[in-house]
């Protein structure tokens, strides 16, 4: 996974000022902008500790986030300041947490979903880490039913372990795969699928060939 430290650190920053400014108003507060800029440079410190070794850094972690939250709030009653520090992490946790899963459902999106080009045609096509299926060793992509035609030869009939038990498959033989002006070695079953026209085989996305 590709993580971009700029975009990071700079979700980092606007996640911290947020939070400051909200907890402040809810407080009836004054947002002291010289405090939330402090508190951000503590953040981004914050934030490096995490790719270091928990074991050593961990104490040193809370120390920096009780210091951000001190910083980051104007002169208060010591309860009032308890109560903001907590929000602030309680806060801080829920927003990185969201962001986090927002992260990985848009990764996962992008990194599973792929446009190919199959018999002159750019069909909507899903990575699926789970097909096992291999004809001769060769991967099996499956096809949505709707395009079996003329342009692909029935060669055999395999038995595949499914969900509910073993399922008898019909492997045809056709048109060259592409991804990205790449070409697949791969051999084709037709069955129902929704949301998708093609569901690519788990090792379909690594080294091109050109032909059986």
């Amino acid at each position: 996974m590709v993580v971009y430290l700029d975009l990071v650190i700079l979700s980092t920053i606007v996640v911290n000022t947020l939070i400051v400014m909200g907890i402040e108003c809810i407080f009836n507060s004054r947002v002291s902008i010289l405090r939330i800029i402090i508190s951000n440079l503590l953040s981004v410190v914050f934030l490096c500790l995490y790719i270091l070794p928990i074991g050593k850094f961990i104490f040193i972690r809370y120390f920096v986030g009780i210091l951000i939250g001190m910083i980051s709030f104007n002169k208060c009653k010591t309860q009032n300041k308890i109560i903001k520090i907590s929000l602030y992490y309680l806060f801080n946790i829920s927003l990185v947490g969201v962001l986090i899963c927002l992260f990985m459902v848009i990764s996962f999106r992008n990194k599973n979903e792929y446009v190919v080009l199959l018999d002159k045609k750019s069909l909507n096509a899903l990575y699926d880490s789970g097909n096992y299926t291999y004809y001769e060793g060769i991967p099996v992509v499956y096809l949505d039913k709707k395009y079996l035609n003329s342009s692909y030869m029935l060669v055999d009939k395999i038995v595949v372990e499914v969900i509910s038990g073993k399922s008898i498959v019909n492997i045809y033989k056709g048109p060259s795969l592409k991804i990205n002006n790449k070409e697949y070695c791969c051999y084709y079953a037709f069955s129902s699928l929704n949301g998708f026209d093609v569901i690519l085989h788990k090792d379909i996305g690594g080294v091109g060939c050109l032909s059986y």
